[in-house]
């Protein structure tokens, strides 16, 4: 098993956006940032920063440091379903920190166009490390103001607190958006000695559909409110 060396102590996040194909999407800007403590974050860095040592489209890449963790957001969006898929592994390699470190790692994409309202949103945690994180957790907050990384305040619309590790997709319920929306996505670990990290939180933003009982009783309200006219008018006539 490869170890890092002590002089070669850095951390390498990643974050790239594929964008889905799907119809009607629009343009998203995605960025990264990260933090040991939760309150006190990096630069948030964007796709070809000058702090991205990535030269790659499409993948952002910063030297905290600490220790190599590869942070992966995939996502799209259209008028039906937005994802984003949010990965911190340090695949092959095992960090060599003698005690707990705290760390987080957000990932914020705007321009969220599924509609109409309400959207429902579902996520997916996994945790697969080796031999175990100490602490995992992943939240995520939607916000109407449509920019990155705003987790508080009277314009989120979704919160869904904190998740610990699921291993299936669970729906957090629904919320009311006006496109165009923002989403963040964070991951929150405490990260034990001699650990090999691989943690995936996946969310999805959907349109929620109108039962079919519903549709058929919306669809026939027309007449039957003329059927009760005509039996009103009949009664009225005898």
């Amino acid at each position: 098993m490869k170890r890092l060396h002590k002089s070669k102590l850095l951390m390498v996040a990643m974050v790239g956006l594929a964008t889905l194909a799907l119809p009607g999407q629009a343009h998203a800007d995605f960025k990264l940032r990260y933090s040991t403590d939760g309150v006190n974050w990096s630069t948030a860095v964007s796709d070809g920063d000058p702090s991205d040592t990535n030269n790659l489209g499409g993948i952002i890449s910063v030297n905290t440091g600490l220790f190599t963790i590869t942070a992966t957001v995939n996502g799209g969006t259209s008028s039906p379903l937005s994802v984003v898929d949010l990965q911190v592994n340090n695949t092959g390699l095992f960090t060599t920190n003698t005690s707990n470190i705290n760390f987080f790692v957000q990932a914020s994409i705007d321009n969220l166009l599924t509609s109409p309202p309400p959207q429902q949103l579902t996520n997916r945690f996994t945790d697969t490390s080796i031999p175990g994180i100490v602490l995992a957790t992943t939240e995520v907050w939607v916000s109407s103001t449509n920019s990155t990384f705003v987790t508080t305040g009277g314009t989120i619309l979704k919160d869904t607190g904190a998740i610990s590790p699921t291993g299936a997709f669970v729906n957090y319920g629904v919320f009311t958006g006006t496109v165009p929306y923002s989403v963040t996505s964070q991951i929150s670990l405490v990260v034990g000695p001699n650990t090999s990290l691989n943690l995936d939180s996946n969310t999805r933003i959907t349109t929620v559909p109108v039962p079919a009982g519903m549709l058929l009783l919306l669809s026939s309200a027309p007449t039957l409110g003329m059927v009760a006219w005509f039996r009103r008018r009949n009664w009225a006539t005898k």
